[in-house]
């Protein structure tokens, strides 16, 4: 699962607790009574407390992080992509695919992905392949204009992100750093 993905995963979570006013209504074992859980209390005292509240600021800060990320595309793209298209392109940077898998991983129908992906297509920017074990199979990759349009905003979005880190100080930078490789590792 790529960086993006993750954080949008975040982000919809975080929309489930703020629309369920910060608490998680499920079933309970017994008798199917709905019994809530009020997820704005930590946990006890100690690692477990620790852990929620970092959950919680995990569930506070990626999403508004994102909200930036997808700015700062839709400002490099100009237009050329959406952020959709974008993740698409992210995904097939990273292995082929085919459509199904793709649909799974952006949370769309295979119908809605095959219509971003012939868009994508008719623009020269990934291409489909047969499997060569299975040709009933269709792969999805990158052309060298998907991957050279791909690095070309990676590159736009990665300078925006760092002039906004570069007013942090040394130690706040190796903090951040050491922090995304936990979140990194966390994640994987």
């Amino acid at each position: 699962m790529c960086n993006i993905c993750r954080m949008q995963l975040f982000t919809k979570m975080k929309f489930r607790a703020d629309k369920h006013n910060s608490t998680a209504k499920r079933r309970s074992k017994t008798g199917g009574k709905r019994r809530t859980m009020n997820t704005s209390t930590p946990a006890t005292a100690g690692t477990l407390g620790h852990d929620a509240r970092s959950a919680r600021q995990i569930l506070e800060v990626i999403p508004r992080t994102m909200r930036i990320i997808r700015s700062e595309l839709r400002l490099a793209a100009k237009s050329e992509l959406s952020v959709p298209q974008f993740r698409i392109l992210v995904h097939l940077g990273e292995s082929a695919l085919n459509n199904g898998q793709l649909a799974d991983i952006q949370g769309v129908s295979v119908a809605a992905m095959s219509r971003m992906v012939d868009g994508l297509v008719r623009r020269g920017l990934i291409e489909r392949t047969h499997d060569a074990t299975d040709r009933r199979q269709v792969r999805l990759a990158l052309t060298g204009v998907g991957s050279q349009t791909l690095e070309r905003l990676k590159s736009g979005v990665q300078l925006s992100l760092a002039a906004r880190i570069s007013s942090l100080g040394t130690q706040p930078k190796e903090d951040l750093l050491n922090g995304l490789n936990v979140l990194e590792e966390v994640f994987k």
